[in-house]
């Protein structure tokens, strides 16, 4: 390489590192809640925050592989 070039840009670690913590704090906060809507039976919103659930997994799962 010659010495003259500049090095090549690195992303901002700061910046996926907060994206996720936020996601993961989005994915807990689910989690909590279906498992407070299974420990009180509520159907509907357990199903809703399921869904969410597994909407957030994919997300998570694609934001750490760097495909997005």
């Amino acid at each position: 390489m010659d010495p003259n070039q500049n090095p090549p840009a690195r992303s901002e670690p700061g910046r996926k590192n907060t994206g996720t913590i936020i996601l993961s704090v989005l994915a807990l906060a689910l989690a909590l809640t279906w498992a407070v809507s299974t420990l009180f039976e509520i159907g509907l919103l357990k199903s809703f925050a399921a869904v969410i659930l597994v909407l957030f997994g994919i997300l998570v799962a694609l934001f750490m592989s760097g495909i997005t």
